[in-house]
């Protein structure tokens, strides 16, 4: 008896699994290889989800309202292409064509 009351005693104490609701929808994205720096031709055309600096559609979308870099496991991506999206990201930071901060949603007043 006494040990059948401690083992309920142990399953009592189980956390419940956490749920991932901020986890979004997993995107294709494909990782231009080095010296390829053409990938569509005219029958094929080139993939919607090349991670590069100048697609800021596809950047915008693993960016917080605030500007951050969303983690791996909010964007579902692999650490390979993780990698590759921040280095994206922050090339097009240094290019101007994404902002740094969004002013508008922290609050602060722009210069």
């Amino acid at each position: 008896m006494g040990v059948k009351k401690a083992m309920a005693g142990i399953q009592q104490k189980r956390k419940p699994l956490k749920s991932f609701k901020n986890r979004r929808k997993v995107l294709p994205v494909l990782i231009p290889k080095k010296g390829q720096s053409d990938i569509s031709t005219i029958s094929q055309p080139a993939p919607r989800y090349t991670i590069d600096y100048k697609n800021t559609k596809l950047l915008v979308k693993f960016i917080s309202p605030q500007g951050k870099i969303l983690s791996r496991r909010a964007t579902g991506l692999t650490a390979k292409q993780q990698r590759v999206m921040a280095n994206a990201i922050k090339r097009a930071r240094m290019g101007g064509l994404l902002p740094f901060v969004n002013y508008e949603i922290s609050g602060k007043t722009s210069f």
